[in-house]
């Protein structure tokens, strides 16, 4: 029989370790790199999606222009960017995430519940290290609540035979928040796993 022994979160990854018969089991981690936010070896570079509302599709190279425009100041303004590893190539907004998530519901604005916006568990994970969903303001209120914003899962990845790990963050924000500083220093920081500040 197995049973989930420990769940830990630490610096924005979860991982859970599972016992067999009493014994966890704690094998070197292959895909991780804890070194760096960018969180798995195979990225060399900051990569971010962009899935966008369907309510917002007519101003979808806008909406990406934004971001990334708030990633480069993010990078500017905040002071553990280079500590973090996070200034290792171009960054780069791509439109279109993984598992093409498209929120439609009401999201706790911490991530509690285990919410997965994206393809959950892969065995090779994306380039993303955020998976940013931007939503109309008119549908905010519904999906946000009074919160400017949710973190929820997008990609986990198989650690070991008995661990996964979060590699890749949801960001949801309406479309009015981009281009604020409360935007770029508080939930765009937060998905990275930088501290907000």
């Amino acid at each position: 029989m197995i049973r989930l022994a420990a769940c830990v979160l630490v610096a924005s990854q979860l991982s859970c370790t599972f016992s067999v018969d009493g014994h966890t089991h704690d094998e070197p981690e292959t895909v991780l790199d804890m070194s760096t936010a960018l969180l798995v070896k195979s990225r060399d570079r900051l990569a971010v999606c962009l899935q966008i509302d369907p309510l917002l599709a007519e101003h979808t190279q806008v909406v990406a222009a934004r971001l990334h425009a708030d990633l480069v100041a993010l990078a500017d303004a905040h002071p553990d960017w280079q500590a973090s590893g996070l200034d290792h190539g171009e960054i780069s907004v791509e439109v279109g995430c993984p598992g093409g998530a498209i929120v439609d519901g009401p999201i706790s604005a911490k991530g509690a519940g285990g919410v997965v916006l994206g393809p959950g568990l892969l065995e090779e994970p994306s380039p993303f290290r955020t998976h940013v969903h931007v939503i109309a303001d008119s549908r905010a209120t519904a999906v946000l609540g009074d919160e400017p914003y949710a973190r929820a899962l997008a990609e986990l990845a198989q650690v070991d035979e008995h661990r996964v790990a979060e590699v890749s963050t949801a960001l949801v924000v309406p479309a009015s928040a981009l281009g604020s500083e409360a935007f770029r220093m508080q939930a765009l920081a937060d998905s990275l796993g930088l501290q907000p500040r």
